[in-house]
């Protein structure tokens, strides 16, 4: 009968140690993406379509990405950051490819993981792309835009599906901050042709804005094309940081902050307030292209946090608002000394 001695049994441990990793490995690293799946639905010929899956480190340790890749060309993947500190979030772009390929396409995406240990992670795309529907270009992309202007851009469809009654009934989408007009350019028994103009109006957030415009068509079979709509809403004036935080200060302190006030064109300070009656501020004077704001805080007695809006004005029409905040904390008690 074999009885195994004590370096069998240490053995047998690691080797089902070992054996178990790649599965313990791929549950935490799918508990990362917030979905693994996505279908693009009909695609359009031509059209820029990208979808991007969130995923988010939730552990302390670094996590390192080596690659991703496709299982098929109709899908290009790539990622905005191979290393993830601790609760930090970053996309696996998925690029359908639109302008290359027709009909009914899936991918699996795999995202190859290093550290904190070895894992693969499979996101699958797919979709139907459409050769009777081409966009030119592929989308509407506006670049980067200035806050509260109001560019516009030209898209046109091209349908040749065979049927020469086929038109664009509607367009419809989410999005607050876009006016969207439609104007059929030409039709025959082999092509209809539309152009759709889009304007961004005032009213849109800094940063990037992405949408989704969906046409409504009378065809019965496929009603709806998607076209992504995506802008980069630049302010002016730039101002930093958005929120004062001045942690803990105790009772009778007094704290000073700068905020930084930036302009490409120069621009003049014509107000600062605050109506905490603890926050002194100084008006800058004059045209600049970089302006430094002191803000003074003098905690009084009443201990709690305080939170306030420092509302600074400039001579172009911008307001900008800072978020104030400090925790008044009590002196901490003295230690009398045991004779």
């Amino acid at each position: 009968m074999f009885r195994p001695n004590r370096l069998t049994f240490i053995l047998i441990l690691c080797c089902g140690a070992f054996s178990a990793l790649p599965c313990y490995g791929q549950k935490w690293a799918n508990d990362m993406f917030a979905d693994r799946e996505y279908d693009f639905g009909m695609v359009a010929k031509n059209a820029d379509t990208v979808y991007k899956f969130e995923f988010k480190n939730l552990y302390k340790d670094d996590v390192v990405i080596r690659g991703v890749r496709s299982s098929c060309g109709c899908t290009t993947p790539s990622i905005t950051s191979t290393v993830l500190k601790s609760h930090e979030t970053a996309f696996v772009v998925a690029k359908y490819n639109s302008d290359r390929f027709v009909g009914s396409r899936s991918a699996t995406i795999t995202v190859m993981i290093d550290r904190p240990y070895p894992a693969e992670v499979q996101l699958k795309v797919t979709g139907f792309i459409r050769s009777d529907i081409v966009l030119q270009p592929g989308n509407l992309n506006f670049g980067s835009v200035s806050e509260g202007s109001q560019p516009q851009k030209v898209i046109q469809i091209d349908y040749r599906g065979g049927k020469s009654d086929w038109q664009i009934a509607d367009v419809q989408s989410a999005y607050p901050n876009v006016r969207v007009s439609k104007k059929e350019l030409f039709r025959s028994r082999d092509l209809v042709s539309y152009s759709l103009t889009a304007r961004l109006l005032p009213g849109a957030e800094i940063g990037v804005n992405q949408a989704e415009l969906i046409l409504v068509t009378n065809d019965p079979g496929n009603r709806q094309i998607s076209v992504n709509l995506e802008a980069n809403i630049v302010s002016p004036i730039q101002i930093t940081p958005i929120a004062l935080d001045l942690g803990e200060v105790k009772p009778g302190q007094r704290v000073m902050k700068h905020v930084l006030v930036r302009s490409d064109q120069g621009c003049t300070i014509k107000e600062v307030d605050c109506p905490c009656s603890d926050v002194v501020v100084t008006k800058p004077v004059g045209q600049k292209k970089l302006h430094r704001i002191a803000v003074v805080f003098t905690a009084g007695s009443e201990t709690g946090l305080i939170t306030s809006t420092l509302r600074v004005v400039t001579d172009t029409g911008t307001v900008k608002n800072v978020k104030f905040s400090a925790n008044i904390v009590p002196e901490s008690p003295g230690i009398n000394a045991i004779n």
